[in-house]
């Protein structure tokens, strides 16, 4: 009858463990694909900043409107990936730090390149001084700022990811020696 007990003892303490580590892969399951949503959005936003800087440019070379239409576009899509970004990052104060720096420096770049060069191809006279603007150099050193920005938030996101498919595995090999 003890030896009976035992088992039932030991059984129900192996199934208790197997049980807190699928527990623990289901949730930390989450959390790697929240991570790679806040990937997926940051690269987004990337990707939007650089096609703002292509339409932006285009738009300097030909002063066809088309490109700044698409370029205001753009702009939108941009901030929209960085908002949803910092809605996933909600509980992360210092990827929310990196994205407020992101924005600033993104927002720099409009407000002290392309929208006053922009403005500047309105007219025929001033559209030389327009492109001075963009060959400056002051649009490539904010770009190269954001696409550091957009770096370090992807970093931290597969630290994180690593760091959770360490645990994992570690869950999952617990779960093998009771099962």
């Amino acid at each position: 009858l003890l030896a009976f007990a035992l088992i039932v003892v030991i059984g129900i303490g192996t199934s208790a463990l197997n049980y807190k580590n699928l527990s623990f892969i289901q949730f930390s399951n989450g959390w790697t694909e929240h991570s790679y949503k806040v990937i997926t959005s940051v690269s987004s936003s990337m990707v939007s900043m650089l096609d703002r800087v292509t339409l932006f440019r285009g738009y300097l070379l030909t002063a066809n409107r088309d490109f700044l239409d698409l370029y205001r576009k753009k702009t939108d899509d941009y901030y929209k990936q960085i908002e949803l970004a910092r809605h996933l990052t909600a509980d992360n104060p210092d990827q929310q730090a990196r994205l407020a720096d992101l924005v600033k420096v993104s927002d720099q770049w409009r407000d002290a390149v392309a929208e006053p060069a922009i403005a500047l191809m309105a007219r025929p006279e001033t559209q030389t001084e327009a492109r001075a603007l963009e060959i400056s150099g002051q649009g490539k050193s904010a770009v190269d700022a954001v696409r550091a920005l957009v770096a370090a938030i992807d970093r931290v996101e597969r630290d994180l990811l690593s760091s959770r498919s360490a645990d994992q595995n570690e869950a999952f090999t617990d779960g093998f020696t009771t099962a």
